[in-house]
């Protein structure tokens, strides 16, 4: 049986969302406002009439024949930053075309309180680099932002903080449609990226609602349970420990979410279908539902199978597939499981033979006074604590190998692992880990087996081929996707706070984009290069020469 090759997919990340622990982890979100930092968040605005539609991102999924050997002589020739123009009839959302004499932006300018100035204030203190910019000197800018994760998420809340006019538009119909992932580890670069780019107060909530992550791995051999063999070692660890801090995705996403205004700052249910750029230098995003949005700039953070990318700049890219998948799991602490593992630091366990290893996460921790929480909310004397998040409650993994260690069954096929359901997914980890110590496959045993999940393992080609800036621009996964290790969402944060900075300092203009990239490129670059390291040492990730080119 031949190596199976990786088919094109849409890839969702986790499970549906369980909808009462999200809408705990956004109370949660809520209290820390109003109780400890003293604001009191105002409801969430009703969506204008008409604007959600549940229609979800589809993209078709070539055969298998489809995938070809990703070369690094690819083309890198420019490409064309327009479509042809829609023949058909659109519906114009005036309210964001922002022309002189429309109404006015729905994200007005901020006080001078926490240093913040508007950029209207105080717009260019740079020469701009491109004299036919045509942003230069453009009335009332606004940045249209294509995919509401972390990092697109973060990137509004910089915006808003400054007073740049921008519009989020999610795919997802609604803010708890699926889970958000599990663990993240907020690094230094995080840690100042959300510094800058939330007003104080929140970026306080966010203290509160973290734990100080505590630093260094401790390495277990999957076969005896004991020390590892010398050489697991990550080389790249890095030294800097003072700002960094274990989180819950979803808390992170929840407090991402805070003060951006439903109908007004963000939409749900907006596919992105492509853009025209207009003789006038600004541009038309056009969504699935035939809803039609324009503005200035649009910022692609629509993440790995991003749709922006692939008409932006197809050639310049390239998302490859490492052959590689990933288990991601929960298992409830319990007595016996806190025995085994590390509860409060990251564990890595390795297999040489086959080589696959597993990263256990810590709990996450908070600064929050859980009985003050619980005695506010009436869940106090509830046995269950029933208002209180399942954060503490689990340790979350993910098991990490080679594609044919995945195949455990003969005639198993990539397409059988895509269709798993999560109690397939937790029989897999466990057959996949059956001559494993005993003592780790507690892990395994113990599980919440609906939180089970699959992915495969992709990432960008290390070298991130420049392009001539424009009014379009990426973000994160949507440029450079990265193999799991813990840089991914750091990136996307920096790359946020690099673009907020761009534009208060040069103003919303190409020369700020220009700026933005060549640092966006550097920082990508470094951490695809990083993670790849990390996967060699993990699970023996191939060279990119034997990696597939996902097509566009």
């Amino acid at each position: 049986m031949g190596r199976p090759q990786a088919v094109y997919f849409e890839q969702r990340y986790t499970r549906d969302a369980d909808v009462v622990e999200e809408s705990k982890r956004r109370r949660m979100i809520r209290w820390l406002k109003k109780t400890i930092i003293g604001i009191q968040e105002p409801p969430p605005m009703a969506p204008s009439r008409g604007r959600h539609s549940n229609n979800s991102s589809s993209s078709s999924n070539p055969s298998p024949s489809h995938v070809r050997k990703y070369s690094q002589d690819s083309s890198s020739s420019n490409e064309g930053n327009q479509t042809a123009s829609s023949h058909g009839s659109y519906m114009r959302s005036k309210s964001l075309f922002n022309r002189p004499g429309t109404s006015p932006s729905p994200n007005p300018s901020p006080s001078r309180a926490e240093g913040g100035f508007s950029v209207y204030e105080h717009h260019h203190r740079h020469t701009p680099i491109y004299r036919n910019d045509p942003l230069q000197g453009m009335e009332k800018p606004h940045v249209l932002i294509i995919g509401g994760g972390v990092g697109g998420l973060c990137l509004a809340q910089g915006l808003k903080k400054y007073g740049i006019p921008f519009t989020v538009f999610e795919r997802d119909p609604a803010p708890n449609y699926r889970t958000q992932g599990y663990r993240l580890r907020i690094n230094s670069s995080g840690y100042e990226a959300l510094k800058t780019n939330l007003t104080r107060d929140n970026f306080e909530v966010f203290l509160r609602s973290t734990g100080h992550f505590l630093p260094g791995f401790k390495y277990l051999d999957a076969h005896t349970g004991g020390a590892a063999p010398p050489g697991v070692e990550f080389a790249h660890k890095s030294n800097i420990t003072r700002h960094v801090f274990s989180t819950d995705r979803a808390m992170l996403r929840s407090l991402l979410l805070s003060d951006l205004r439903l109908g007004k700052d963000i939409y749900y249910g907006m596919t992105f279908k492509r853009y025209e750029i207009q003789p006038n230098g600004r541009v038309e995003v056009h969504f699935e539902n035939g809803k039609v949005f324009e503005g200035s700039v649009i910022v692609g953070a629509d993440g790995t199978t991003s749709r922006v990318r692939r008409q932006y700049v197809p050639r310049h890219v390239s998302l490859l597939d490492t052959d590689s998948g990933a288990i991601y799991g929960k298992t409830p602490i319990t007595p016996e499981v806190e025995a085994h593992f590390a509860t409060n630091s990251t564990t890595m366990i390795t297999s040489q033979n086959p080589m696959m290893s597993l990263v256990v996460e810590p709990r996450c921790a908070t600064q929050i006074d859980t009985r003050s929480y619980l005695r506010a909310t009436g869940g106090l004397d509830n046995a269950a604590n029933a208002e209180l998040p399942d954060l503490h409650r689990y340790l979350c993994w993910v098991l990490v190998a080679r594609a044919e260690h995945f195949h455990v069954h003969e005639g198993m096929t990539v397409q059988d692992l895509y269709s798993m359901g999560p109690e397939q997914v937790s029989e897999l980890s466990k057959t996949m880990t059956s001559d494993w110590n005993p003592s780790i496959r507690l892990l395994f045993e113990r599980q919440a087996p609906e939180w089970a999940s699959f992915l495969r393992i992709s990432t960008m080609a290390p070298e991130i081929k420049p392009w001539t800036p424009s009014q379009v621009t990426l973000l994160g996964d949507a440029v450079h996707t990265m193999a799991p290790a813990g840089i991914g969402c750091n990136t996307a944060l920096q790359d946020a706070h690099t673009l907020v900075q761009a534009f208060r300092d040069r103003g919303v203009t190409i020369n700020a984009i220009a700026h933005y990239e060549r640092q966006m490129r550097k920082e990508g670059e470094e951490g695809i290069a990083i993670s790849m390291e990390a996967g060699r040492r993990m699970y023996n990730l191939p060279d990119v020469q034997n990696m597939y080119m996902v097509p566009n």
